[in-house]
């Protein structure tokens, strides 16, 4: 967890057994030797030598960002105006509009938050660390600095009302801090298992890499295992089953066609961005909680829908709009790290993506509601259902079952491999 190693591999006692241990970093151990010549009690004295060369560079790191400290969104939706993104192109497809958007948006916040790029050190700050708990630090520190040279009894007491301040504010602040994300959970269990791991000390390390030595060719390795999957299940598949009629005798269906998309009104587009997460993607020409400002928003309200709805006139998503950074996650902690298959791949696409995907989503769900297309037991994806209730369906069922027939009940459980990705 903290990238230390245990160094002895020879017995340390005289029963042959390791008792004493040299835990460090392993780098920084030049030599290492259990003398057992030099033995004066039954344990064997262990002698090595360190690395008194500290790596100044270990704990820096470059990153590139942009600086919103002084962003101005007044100035912002003012140049946003005048930059052409919200000029409608009615000879153009869904890929040069978007890419006509995502231009004049991403010039005009190069214009008023350029991308910069610094060095800085790595530190993990507590996020419930607040700016008076940092002036009451400094004040503890200075009264026991006081203290330290005085000795008197009066300084030791003033450190020690310092300290208790600031323990006390620490204590406050982190008890409203994970009261809020709690509070933010909003009946999300998965946020609230997480949390609530995280205050047990239970956190999973689910973003551990495979040992590599250069992430390019750790990221070529990745794409090529999940391509190669998808590849292989696919060549598995009998195909003369899936395309037989088989499938047509089964689901016989007499109502109307989904031939083609509803346009998309803006009312409808407004009310999918302000449900949606405020999380970014690095592909996002603009951040998404500045998206969501109401005077920003206002202005790339009436492009964003055009490009939506170009797109499902058209019946075509840009190639832009297709793109994904993948980050890999071990489907368990306990799985080897260094196993690919022991990773799931998530996607991450562009906020624009999202919510063309919501917009379909909403018109197929609607279709299959309209002339009852849903599977009877289907608890995905369906309004009101979910895990749990599939989960109380099939209980209840095996329960009954049992009670009325008195017989035996056997259950049969069918696991797709990569379900989604085929």
């Amino acid at each position: 967890m903290h990238d230390l190693v245990q160094l002895v591999d020879k017995p340390t006692h005289r029963s042959g057994n390791i008792l004493d241990l040299i835990i460090t970093r392993e780098n920084i151990v030049l030599s290492l030797e259990v003398n057992q010549a030099a033995a004066i009690s039954d344990h064997y004295p262990i002698f090595f030598s360190l690395s008194n060369h500290h790596d100044n560079t270990s704990n820096r790191t470059k990153i590139t960002y942009r600086c919103f400290k002084n962003f101005d969104r007044d100035n912002f939706a003012s140049d946003l105006l005048e930059s052409g993104c919200t000029r409608t192109v009615d000879q153009v497809d869904s890929t040069a509009k978007l890419r006509i958007f995502n231009t004049a948006v991403s010039e005009t916040l190069d214009k008023h938050a350029p991308m910069t790029e610094k060095t800085v050190h790595v530190r993990v700050a507590e996020p419930w660390i607040n700016v008076d708990i940092y002036h009451a630090r400094t004040e503890r520190r200075k009264a026991e600095r006081t203290w330290r040279r005085t000795g008197l009894t009066v300084h030791r007491q003033i450190y020690k009302s310092k300290r208790n301040k600031v323990n006390d504010l620490i204590d406050v602040s982190r008890r409203s801090y994970f009261a809020d994300k709690i509070a933010d959970c909003n009946g999300d269990q998965r946020k609230l298992f997480s949390i609530v791991n995280g205050l047990l000390g239970s956190t999973n390390n689910l973003n551990a890499l495979p040992i590599h030595d250069n992430k390019i060719n750790l990221a070529n390795r990745f794409s090529m295992f999940f391509v190669d999957k998808i590849k292989k299940i696919n060549q598995g598949l009998n195909l003369n089953l899936l395309n037989g009629n088989r499938f047509n005798e089964l689901h016989k269906f007499s109502g109307d066609e989904l031939k083609c998309f509803e346009p998309a009104t803006e009312d409808e587009i407004i009310k999918i961005i302000k449900k949606s997460s405020s999380v970014s993607c690095d592909l996002d020409c603009l951040p998404t909680n500045i998206l969501k400002d109401e005077k920003i928003l206002s202005i790339l309200l009436s492009p964003i829908t055009d490009i939506i709805n170009e797109s499902l006139r058209t019946g075509s998503v840009p190639e832009k709009m297709k793109c994904a950074l993948i980050k890999p996650l071990l489907k368990k902690a306990s799985l080897d790290s260094n196993m690919l298959k022991n990773y799931r791949p998530i996607s991450n696409l562009s906020f624009i993506s999202k919510v063309l995907e919501r917009v379909v989503a909403s018109r197929v769900k609607q279709h299959l509601e309209n002339y009852s297309l849903y599977e009877e037991f289907q608890s995905a994806y369906r309004t009101a259902h979910s895990t749990e209730t599939a989960l109380l369906r099939v209980a209840n069922d095996v329960l009954c079952s049992i009670d009325n027939s008195k017989n035996s009940v056997a259950l049969v459980l069918l696991d797709l491999s990569a379900a989604f990705d085929t």
